[in-house]
């Protein structure tokens, strides 16, 4: 294996592979999950997703924490679809990892 391709895997690994970057996502996941609740909650009584995170009254202890984890809410227009999603913090490229109402499950991408 020449050294080019050892530099690239380490890069690619250097994201999702490593521990404390899973430890941080799994921390993340758990923490928006009073919000994805809420969300589901929200559409059915009421038809459709939430067009803003306020519009699901949270307490301000889970506001907190979904800020202090840079954790984002988006509709679609039609307000038929959502995505929560963050981005994990480090010194190589930022693993983006996501949850949606298409699919309903955590999803993570290295940039």
């Amino acid at each position: 294996m020449s050294n080019i391709t050892i530099f690239i895997l380490i890069l690619l690994l250097s994201g999702c592979a490593n521990p404390s970057k899973r430890s941080e996502a799994k921390t993340s996941m758990e923490i928006a999950d009073p919000l994805i609740a809420s969300i589901e909650t929200y559409k059915l009584m009421n038809g459709a997703y939430p067009s803003d995170i306020e519009d699901l009254q949270l307490s301000e202890t889970i506001i907190n924490e979904l800020n202090s984890h840079g954790i984002d809410y988006k509709t679609w227009n039609d307000h038929a679809r959502y995505a929560v999603s963050f981005k994990i913090r480090g010194l190589m490229s930022s693993p983006w990892c996501g949850y949606g109402s298409d699919n309903k499950e955590w999803q993570c991408l290295l940039k």
